[in-house]
């Protein structure tokens, strides 16, 4: 029966002359208005099933074109109209585009064919259209494995059933051999993944063609019914018992579940959007009723169940992809099985149990499967009847959680070389990994509503452990020596278990350190390690962000930073443990968070810890790296290039405090710039890069004479440029009136700074420093999709036992944000001596060590400060404002 609403389309749509430009106009506003219409009952009724709504808008669009092709010409012609794709099978989402093909049966009324195209066009249809003859259409079908699977689903619309049959039954030709469009499909299927960074858990996922999306569940029916001959498609393998009726639902719903998300994907964004945006989000997580501690958890509920059932897709996807692989690519000679053990054998290249009791009796093979997989390289996956069974027994796990032999083989799992992220990995997949450590299964799908964390926490751990076997390959050597260097000797199983359990208590509230390393040690305990092991993993995962947060927010010039941080790290061996479990974290946790300066800054505390720890008396108080050590690295790298003695005579120029803060390798950059310049006493600019692709970063040397504004003067120039800076040191020479200033900078998206452009940026940034007038920060729009995050902003300012003092500002990132930073310490008249600018995701967290002395006296003053503080929290609000004007 149908709708109201599309009763009264058709009937409006039965008056019009679709000839004319006016019949055409009215027909575009009667579809908007038929669109709107659907959108209102989903919006409505969001728990409601979709597919009424699928098959009655394909209905509404089978109306126009069949008013467009009578009036068109080609009604009595042997031409054919065939809806191909989703559309041919009635699937169709507001606002997603039509596939047509027409067939052309005869010669002539190509312009007919032509002018219904337009009109469809004109009426407000995006179309994807083919014309040509059967033949020409079989040959592109031949070629091109989208456009077979297209025309497979087609369906006659209008024109002449004698030219569409004839279509159908040659099209059946271009499917042969059965197995060539199997691979093929599989071989699209990998591609995409690849695109899709191989995981369902991307921070914007795509919910038509990421990894375990509705493409791949699409995937499993074309194969059945083409490649299987399967008339029903996966139905039809449950009817004849091939699959189980229960794996049919899974694939069912999942499907369902993922209509309703894309349906009102397209619904809020009134366009045909098939990525998870930030802010529809937000809409749909209001839209489907999820609840939550404000507006940030009730879209991360949504996102669970979100991941969750592409998880579950993704599962079913692989278990069947391999059911296919087995019924079609299999020869005879690879039916066989060969023995491995008592309870496994080998069929071509698969695993398979030799007794489909055995998992029921013995759960903790399930855990010996994966531990095979990772240790042999002549099997390569599990066979399908192998996965089968560990879905149907893989809640007996819970039980076998302190089982020796389960135990032993998850021990040796994680001993393996390589192939343990992978394994873990299909552990997930399969629900085995979640059925054996419970607190796993508590994360699974948890997603972070931040720019910072891209991936779920689940995804995340394992990313951090496929790191840490990355490290062992001989590119590591190369990629990340320092890294490679530190993993040397440490047992990769304590390693591995720290990696799993570092963000474990996640989600729960509170601190997820704290509730992770009690986990951590119930978890050592199960798998009855010493009481040394046990202490490391509670240590590692109780103190996982010490080491990231110490570099990256701390001077470590400061003997007493480096102090305190030691004070909390037992042991070298600890150190070296910390330090690979920080860096793989990082890699882990945003691909574009690594980068040289961080490895210089890691690398800096690593080494200055490891020195301390071995000798207390290595950094002495009131000192910070020893002046002698770095002044003769210095001389090492610079060989004989320049003599001893100018040297010696630039660093009492720069005072007695530039080489203990000032590593080495940028200590001689220095001095090869400084004392080849021969500018006269203007400003002088360079630039350089250091650390290797893509890793590299950009620094820039700047001296010139000491200005209030020369801070502001930069920073604002640097925005101009498009420039993100990352750290800034600024070091007043012993006479007083020159500062050396040093500024890591990468291009504001987050790439390395192209050297194409340091002669340009040289001349702006000079031409900036020779102004008069006062710097002013620029307006700059703000990418939308920072738009989408809490706004709020904090500022303190606290004395330090140097002289110095530490300010720190929390804030949404926006570009010019640091330019009003500036500004403001310009105002007040305070000098910058250090400035750490951290960005994490949607927000930054900058550090400024401002120079007691050299600051206006008022810093003493209370109440000053208390105004500095507050004049400063509404300029970088004022920046947040102007970034969601803009949006």
């Amino acid at each position: 029966m149908k709708s109201p609403g599309l009763d009264r389309f058709e009937r409006e749509l039965g008056h019009l002359d679709l000839s004319g430009a006016d019949g055409v106009q009215r027909a575009r506003q009667l579809l908007q208005v038929h669109t709107a219409t659907l959108c209102d009952r989903f919006l409505a009724r969001p728990e409601a099933r979709v597919a009424p709504l699928l098959g009655e808008r394909a209905a509404a669009i089978d109306s126009l074109l069949r008013q467009s092709w009578r009036q068109s010409g080609l009604a009595g012609s042997s031409w054919a109209l065939l809806p191909v794709g989703g559309y041919g099978r009635r699937e169709l989402f507001p606002h997603s585009d039509i596939d047509l093909l027409l067939l052309e049966g005869g010669p002539g009324h190509r312009e007919e064919a032509a002018a219904l195209i337009r009109t469809i066009w004109d009426a407000g249809l995006k179309v994807g259209h083919s014309i040509g003859s059967v033949g020409q259409s079989i040959a592109l079908a031949r070629e091109d494995i989208s456009a077979l699977t297209g025309m497979s689903e087609s369906r006659l619309l209008a024109g002449s059933r004698q030219t569409y049959n004839a279509f159908r039954r040659r099209l059946q030709g271009a499917f042969e051999p059965l197995e060539r469009y199997y691979l093929a499909k599989r071989r699209e299927q990998h591609e995409r993944h690849q695109n899709h960074d191989n995981t369902e858990y991307r921070l914007q996922p795509d919910v038509k063609n990421g990894l375990g999306a509705l493409r791949d569940l699409q995937n499993l029916e074309w194969i059945a019914m083409r490649s299987l001959k399967v008339r029903r498609g996966l139905a039809g393998l449950a009817d004849v018992g091939e699959i189980t009726r229960a794996e049919y639902r899974e694939v069912v719903t999942a499907m369902r579940d993922l209509w309703q998300i894309r349906y009102g994907l397209h619904c809020v964004a009134g366009k045909p959007q098939e990525r998870l945006m930030f802010e529809y989000q937000l809409q749909l997580a209001e839209l489907f009723g999820y609840t939550g501690d404000g507006a940030a958890r009730a879209v991360e509920s949504f996102m669970r169940h979100y991941f969750r059932t592409v998880l579950r897709a993704s599962e079913m996807s692989h278990f069947l992809m391999q059911y296919f692989d087995e019924r079609l690519l299999r020869g005879a000679g690879q039916k066989t099985r060969r023995r491995i053990n008592a309870r496994f054998g080998r069929i071509g290249t698969d695993l398979d149990v030799t007794d489909e009791a055995l998992f029921a009796e013995r759960p903790a093979a399930m855990i010996e499967a994966f531990a095979l997989l990772a240790g042999r390289s002549d099997i390569s996956d599990l066979s399908s009847r192998t996965i089968r069974l560990l879905r149907r027994h893989r809640d007996r796990l819970n039980q076998a959680g302190s089982d020796a032999s389960a135990r032993r083989a998850f021990l040796k799992l994680l001993h393996q070389g390589q192939g343990v992220g992978l394994q873990l990995r299909r552990m997930r997949r399969y629900g085995v990994l979640q059925a054996y450590i419970p607190e796993f299964a508590a994360i699974e799908g948890v997603s972070q509503f931040d720019l910072y964390h891209i991936y779920t926490i689940d995804a995340h751990t394992l990313r951090v452990i496929e790191h840490m076997e990355a490290l062992q390959l001989p590119e590591a050597v190369a990629e990340l020596p320092d890294a490679h260097a530190r993993l040397a000797g440490l047992d990769r199983r304590l390693l591995y278990i720290a990696g799993m359990f570092h963000d474990i208590g996640k989600g729960r509230g509170g601190d997820h350190s704290e509730l992770g390393a009690v986990d951590a040690r119930r978890f050592a305990e199960r798998m009855r390690l010493d009481a040394r092991a046990r202490d490391l993993l509670e240590f590692l995962v109780r103190r996982h962000l010490l080491m990231s947060l110490v570099a990256q927010r701390e001077n470590l010039s400061s003997p007493e930073v480096i102090e305190n941080f030691c004070a909390q790290i037992p042991s070298l061996r600890a150190l070296d443990y910390l330090y690979v479990l920080t860096v793989t974290d990082i890699l882990a946790t945003n691909p574009s968070l690594w980068n040289s300066w961080r490895a210089t800054l890691l690398n800096e505390l690593y080494f200055k810890a490891r020195s301390h720890l071995r000798a207390s008396s290595a950094f002495l108080p009131g000192a910070g790296a020893p002046a002698e050590d770095v002044s003769e690295a210095v001389f090492g790298l610079i060989g004989d290039a320049l003599p001893r003695d100018r040297l010696l005579g630039l660093w009492t120029q720069l005072g007695g405090n530039y080489l203990r803060r000032t590593p080495p390798e940028v200590a001689a950059w220095h001095a090869t710039e400084l004392l080849g310049d021969v500018g006269g006493g203007r400003p002088l600019v360079r630039l350089c890069t250091m650390g290797r692709a893509p890793n590299r970063i950009c620094r820039i040397l700047i001296y010139a004479s000491r200005h209030r504004w020369r801070f502001s003067q930069v920073v604002c120039a640097l925005t101009e440029l498009g420039l993100s800076a990352l750290d800034a040191t600024l070091i007043t020479d012993a006479g007083g009136d020159r500062i050396l200033h040093t500024y890591v900078v990468q291009d504001a998206d987050g790439s390395p700074v192209d050297e194409a452009r340091f002669a340009e940026i040289a001349g702006h940034l000079e031409a900036a420093l020779m102004q008069s007038e006062r710097p002013q920060p620029p307006n700059l729009r703000t990418p939308r999709h920072l738009e989408h995050f809490p706004q709020s902003s904090s500022v303190s300012l606290h004395p330090e036992a140097s002289g110095f003092w530490t300010l720190r500002v929390d804030c949404p990132d926006a570009p010019g944000v640091l330019a009003r930073i500036g500004q403001v310490l310009m105002e007040a008249d305070l000098h910058l001596s250090d400035a750490r600018i951290i960005t994490l995701g949607e927000r930054v967290e900058d550090l400024f060590t401002l120079d007691g002395v050299l600051s206006t006296p008022e810093l003493n003053d209370e109440n000053f400060r208390r105004k500095f503080c507050a004049m400063l929290e509404s300029r970088v609000g004022s920046a947040a404002q102007v970034r969601q004007a803009g949006g």
